[in-house]
């Protein structure tokens, strides 16, 4: 069954808390064992891996070797600071060609490929002769000489620091590359493609020979794209055979819940190193991705033998970015990921690395570099203990006090086993949490939240984050889950996050009638009040999602939301929603799609504050089950919503969030067989949405204000940052 964990921004001060025991008549008071989470010995080992901390490096025109040398070496003072040496590998990337075409999914040239050996290497219109790799070799060079803050002489690094250069990747939508070699390249072919990698091999051994850095030995290359669809597979395994016959090494950093993370191994690649996405799925960027995913990623890493990235949104700038931050360092001590291999992405202009507006240093500096040196990290999230309460089967209450905090933000609770019932097709606990929080005032309602599935590539390592409204002084939390009988969850870890908040939504339409979506629903009024529509009409499609049965919202944070009246209480056994997938159209499946069911009044899926006053249950979906005979570029499926015997309901609100889009074509509500739900006047909120302006192609061309390394190129693709944590985060 599930167990609970806060998804909590870490604490950074450890504090001694008191245990506050609160005891329920005919109640047993006890702590439950917490899911202990050994460090995995499937992450990468830094000495077989050649490196143990990897900085991503993309450069620019503002880069010089005095910025490298804070990359080279802690520094204090305008000195490099005594076994201060930060990371010993560095990765040179860069998101564009400089035609302006991405290196990770354009067209790129053989022209292309060439002048980024020169930007690297130094060419003829390089304005910086040795390139960026030999500003790097200077840096290191630059710090080595320098007088260290005892007024010794620095001397060199304690091991050679290792070079990794980016492999574009070769589009097979390319088929004038170049000349390699005396021949054309066509990249539609399979073996021009491999000839290309082997090529491009042979000229970064020759360059980098022919700079004769001082202090960098040239590890291999990196694969510039973060997934292996299609004939990428096969391509991938080919090119680590062709870079390896060069005697180089290959790294791969793919994105959360990438195809092909799984084939790495099996495919030769030398390390692999998995993106989390947290720093980028946050509340902050509309996402509901909490820092739990950060135990997940570790475990599914683990399973992989892949190490993991640590990600400084927004250059660890702000205050719930550094808080962020933190929480990456704070979980590689706990989940053991800070002793393997792994890569760093710390953003263009800022970063944690850069002095502040005042000329002094970013406090996550001083944490990054302790990380490095091995020193157990902490985070600003509050970690007390607990005491829990049963009473009879359906109801736990978890209860702490701390200190006064201004800053509780939610409350994370780590599930303890997988979030499947026996059959593997339902999310185990179905329920609801309810959270209060006490000042000097009183106990006052804090949040509530329904159990969700979680999100794809979750699964091994699954989690509940429950909205807390923020509130000055408080000092104890009461947690509450209620359950049917004989399903209460297993609780493991619960953290109090002091970050984490509900995703800002789409400001709403002012006209909805005057500015419909691109797939509305009809009649409109169900954007307005309650009809009848297409969701509870009894028409679906199985051939195809643009059958003009679909309503559709693409969203860049919350949920869509369908609240359905049946009018008068049912029994509720099972509730099927008819979706669809569409790789190329950017339509995905639900994404932690629930339902919430009551008798008495709607309720949408969470809140911070009040908690509702009726009783209702949030039931989890079960994963998408495709239905058409179509292709996987073109999927019809249904989610399932098994509900649990006994349970009897009027309301019934479905919610969803989504990468890319959310079409929905019905929603069936079956009692005894039959669908209860058929022609039931519903509402939907938001409205569907109109159609979004094409992005431009390429991160660095500016379109996007923070730094696009997220959960998969659809979301990619629609991330905006949001108004909404900075304001209410005290020191902001």
């Amino acid at each position: 069954m599930a167990a609970e964990e806060v998804d909590v921004v870490l604490a950074r001060s450890q504090r001694r808390w008191v245990v506050i025991t609160v005891v329920f008549a005919c109640a047993v008071v006890f702590t439950p064992p917490m899911a202990a989470i050994e460090p995995s010995p499937g992450h990468p080992d830094p000495g077989e891996a050649g490196f143990h901390h990897a900085a991503l490096m993309y450069g620019g025109p503002e880069r010089s070797v005095n910025t490298v040398q804070r990359y080279v070496a802690k520094r204090r003072d305008g000195r490099p600071v005594r076994d201060g040496w930060l990371f010993d590998a560095f990765v040179e990337l860069t998101f564009n060609a400089p035609s302006g075409e991405c290196t990770d999914y354009g067209k790129t040239t053989s022209s292309d490929w060439l002048a980024l050996l020169d930007r690297w290497f130094g060419g003829p219109a390089n304005a910086k002769p040795r390139g960026e790799v030999g500003q790097l070799d200077d840096a290191v060079e630059a710090t080595a000489a320098e007088s260290a803050d005892d007024g010794k002489p620095m001397g060199p690094p304690p091991t050679r620091r290792q070079l990794v250069i980016m492999l574009p990747w070769p589009s097979i939508d390319q088929h004038s590359f170049g000349t390699i070699d005396g021949r054309p390249a066509d990249l539609g072919k399979p073996d021009d493609r491999l000839r290309v990698v082997t090529w491009y091999a042979r000229q970064v051994k020759q360059r980098f020979a022919a700079l004769n850095p001082r202090h960098l030995d040239l590890w291999g290359l990196y694969f510039m794209r973060e997934d292996a669809v299609g004939p990428d597979g096969e391509w991938m395994a080919g090119a680590v055979d062709a870079i390896h016959a060069e005697q180089l090494r290959t790294l791969w950093i793919p994105y959360w819940n990438a195809p092909g993370v799984d084939k790495a191994r099996e495919r030769g690649v030398d390390v692999t190193v998995l993106q989390p996405s947290a720093a980028f799925t946050s509340p902050i960027d509309g996402g509901r991705v909490s820092a739990s995913r950060l135990r997940a990623a570790s475990v599914t890493a683990a399973q992989h033998g892949a190490g993991i990235e640590i990600e400084a949104r927004g250059g660890g700038t702000s205050l719930a970015e550094k808080r962020m931050l933190r929480q990456y360092l704070a979980a590689g001590t706990r989940f053991g990921y800070q002793h393997a291999a792994s890569a760093w992405f710390l953003g263009w202009k800022p970063t944690p690395f850069d002095p502040l507006p005042d000329g002094s240093d970013n406090p996550v500096y001083q944490d990054v570099a302790d990380y490095i040196r091995g020193l157990p990290a902490a985070d600003d999230d509050i970690h007390p203990e607990w005491q829990f309460t049963h009473e009879g089967d359906e109801k736990t209450v978890a209860a702490a006090t701390f200190a006064p905090r201004d800053d509780v933000r939610a409350v994370r609770i780590e599930l303890v086993d997988t979030p499947t019932n026996k059959n593997g097709d339902s999310f185990a606990w179905q329920g609801r949490v309810q959270v209060e929080t006490h000042t000097a005032s009183g106990w006052w309602p804090a949040g509530w939240a329904a159990p969700r599935p979680p999100e794809p590539g979750d699964e091994l390592a699954p989690s509940l984050v429950v909205p807390v409204a923020p509130r000055v002084g408080v000092d104890s939390l009461r947690v509450t889950l209620e359950s049917p009988p004989g399903h209460r969850p297993v609780l493991g870890k619960l953290t109090v996050d002091t970050v984490w908040q509900l995703p800002v939504p789409d400001p709403p339409e002012r006209d909805v009638l005057a500015k419909r979506g691109k797939f509305p629903d009809d009649p409109a009024d169900t954007e307005t009040g309650y009809a009848a529509g297409k969701l509870t009409n009894g028409l679906w499609s199985d051939n195809g999602w643009n059958s003009g049965k679909q309503v559709g919202w693409a969203l860049r944070s919350g949920d869509a939301k369908v609240t359905i009246d049946l009018g008068t209480p049912h029994p509720i056994d099972e509730v099927v929603v008819h979706t669809h997938a569409a790789s190329a159209a950017g339509i995905s499946w639900p994404l932690a799609p629930v339902a919430v069911l009551s008798t008495d009044c709607a309720v949408t899926t969470d809140a911070a504050g009040l908690i509702p006053a009726c009783q209702f249950v949030g039931v989890p979906g079960g994963p998408a089950e495709p239905t058409g005979p179509l292709t996987p570029s073109d999927q019809a499926g249904v989610v399932r919503f098994r509900v649990q015997p006994g349970t009897t309901a009027r309301w019934l609100t479905f919610a969803a969030s989504t990468h890319g889009w959310l079409m929905l074509d019905e929603i069936e509500v079956l009692s005894g067989g039959r669908n209860v739900g058929l022609n039931a006047p519903y509402h939907i909120s938001p409205p569907a949405s109109r159609p979004q302006p094409d992005p431009l192609p390429c991160p660095e061309l500016g379109w996007w204000p923070v730094n696009p390394r997220t959960s998969d190129h659809i979301i990619r693709f629609q991330t905006r940052a949001l108004p909404g944590i900075e304001r209410v985060l005290p020191g902001s």
